[in-house]
């Protein structure tokens, strides 16, 4: 499932990376996963076109991940941004917004 965490300050993470949620003590795993999105947009309540979004998007189509980053902005954005907020060469992203 998808999860949005909040930590508690700031955590160097890129997209990618994977993660294991333990407990306090450190005795028990309760779960991990993987990081889609480290700059996340804040809702109280997910619009269900958002977690579809969402859902391709862990799947890894690139694709997806690349209408999320540009959605997230205000302004326009390159290709060299999306690729550093993505975690994927530039070539890669270049190659499919071009294609």
């Amino acid at each position: 499932g998808l999860a949005q965490i909040y930590l508690s300050g700031p955590f160097n993470l890129m997209v990618g990376d994977k993660f294991i949620i333990r407990n306090s003590s450190n005795t028990i795993t309760i779960g991990g996963g993987e990081i889609i999105d480290t700059k996340p947009l804040h809702h109280r309540r997910r619009r269900k076109n958002d977690v579809q979004l969402l859902c391709k998007v862990a799947k890894g189509d690139l694709s997806d991940k690349i209408s999320l980053e540009v959605r997230k902005h205000n302004f326009p954005i390159n290709y060299k941004t999306v690729s550093e907020l993505i975690n994927v060469p530039k070539e890669k992203i270049l190659t499919e917004i071009t294609s």
